[in-house]
Protein backbone atom coordinates (compact mmCIF):
# COMPACT_ATOMS: atom_id res chain seq x y z
CA UNK A 1 0.00 0.00 0.00
CA UNK A 2 1.14 3.78 -0.70
CA UNK A 3 0.66 6.04 1.12
CA UNK A 4 0.85 9.87 -0.38
CA UNK A 5 1.81 11.36 3.06
CA UNK A 6 4.38 8.81 4.45
CA UNK A 7 6.08 7.30 0.90
CA UNK A 8 7.18 10.86 -0.90
CA UNK A 9 10.44 9.79 -2.89
CA UNK A 10 12.98 11.97 -4.46
CA UNK A 11 14.66 10.62 -7.39
CA UNK A 12 17.67 11.65 -9.64
CA UNK A 13 19.68 11.05 -12.00
CA UNK A 14 23.55 10.26 -11.46
CA UNK A 15 26.36 8.67 -13.25
CA UNK A 16 29.53 7.03 -12.17
CA UNK A 17 32.35 9.26 -11.15
CA UNK A 18 36.25 9.08 -10.22
CA UNK A 19 36.94 7.26 -7.11
CA UNK A 20 34.08 5.13 -7.00
CA UNK A 21 32.17 8.29 -6.47
CA UNK A 22 28.57 9.43 -7.95
CA UNK A 23 27.79 12.56 -10.09
CA UNK A 24 24.35 14.46 -10.69
CA UNK A 25 23.63 13.56 -14.04
CA UNK A 26 23.48 16.67 -16.16
CA UNK A 27 21.58 14.99 -19.03
CA UNK A 28 24.43 14.52 -21.00
CA UNK A 29 24.82 10.88 -21.10
CA UNK A 30 22.94 8.39 -22.70
CA UNK A 31 21.82 5.13 -21.28
CA UNK A 32 21.05 1.58 -22.61
CA UNK A 33 18.54 -1.33 -21.04
CA UNK A 34 19.02 -4.94 -21.84
CA UNK A 35 16.74 -7.46 -20.07
CA UNK A 36 17.56 -11.07 -20.20
CA UNK A 37 16.39 -13.92 -18.44
CA UNK A 38 19.13 -14.04 -15.59
CA UNK A 39 20.02 -10.69 -15.78
CA UNK A 40 19.24 -7.26 -16.54
CA UNK A 41 21.71 -4.71 -18.14
CA UNK A 42 22.31 -1.24 -17.40
CA UNK A 43 24.74 0.85 -19.47
CA UNK A 44 25.73 4.51 -19.58
CA UNK A 45 27.59 6.73 -21.83
CA UNK A 46 28.44 10.15 -23.19
CA UNK A 47 26.53 11.54 -25.63
CA UNK A 48 27.06 10.15 -29.56
CA UNK A 49 29.41 7.13 -27.75
CA UNK A 50 28.61 4.18 -30.65
CA UNK A 51 27.88 0.49 -28.85
CA UNK A 52 31.21 -0.42 -30.03
CA UNK A 53 33.13 1.87 -28.25
CA UNK A 54 35.52 1.43 -25.21
CA UNK A 55 33.56 4.14 -23.42
CA UNK A 56 30.61 2.52 -21.47
CA UNK A 57 29.90 1.67 -17.66
CA UNK A 58 28.11 -0.93 -17.30
CA UNK A 59 25.60 -2.71 -14.37
CA UNK A 60 24.98 -5.73 -14.15
CA UNK A 61 21.80 -7.36 -11.92
CA UNK A 62 21.82 -10.88 -11.70
CA UNK A 63 18.65 -12.59 -11.53
CA UNK A 64 16.95 -15.67 -9.92
CA UNK A 65 14.90 -17.85 -11.92
CA UNK A 66 11.93 -16.21 -10.45
CA UNK A 67 13.20 -12.70 -11.60
CA UNK A 68 14.17 -11.67 -8.13
CA UNK A 69 17.69 -9.59 -7.57
CA UNK A 70 20.57 -11.59 -6.18
CA UNK A 71 23.64 -9.71 -7.18
CA UNK A 72 24.85 -6.14 -8.45
CA UNK A 73 28.06 -5.81 -10.45
CA UNK A 74 30.06 -3.28 -12.33
CA UNK A 75 32.03 -2.86 -15.28
CA UNK A 76 35.58 0.06 -14.45
CA UNK A 77 34.25 3.08 -14.97
CA UNK A 78 33.75 4.36 -18.82
CA UNK A 79 35.99 1.06 -20.15
CA UNK A 80 33.56 -1.35 -21.14
CA UNK A 81 31.87 -2.09 -24.95
CA UNK A 82 28.12 -2.23 -24.90
CA UNK A 83 27.74 -4.58 -27.62
CA UNK A 84 30.04 -7.27 -24.84
CA UNK A 85 28.26 -6.76 -21.95
CA UNK A 86 27.15 -10.32 -21.62
CA UNK A 87 30.96 -11.69 -21.92
CA UNK A 88 32.69 -8.72 -19.80
CA UNK A 89 34.07 -9.04 -16.62
CA UNK A 90 32.17 -7.12 -13.67
CA UNK A 91 33.50 -6.87 -10.02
Amino acid sequence: MIYAERDLVRSVDVRPGGGGRFELDDGRLKTLYDFAPLAIYVGSAPLGTLTSAAAWTIKRITLDTGGNPTDTKWTDIRSAIWDNRVGTTYT
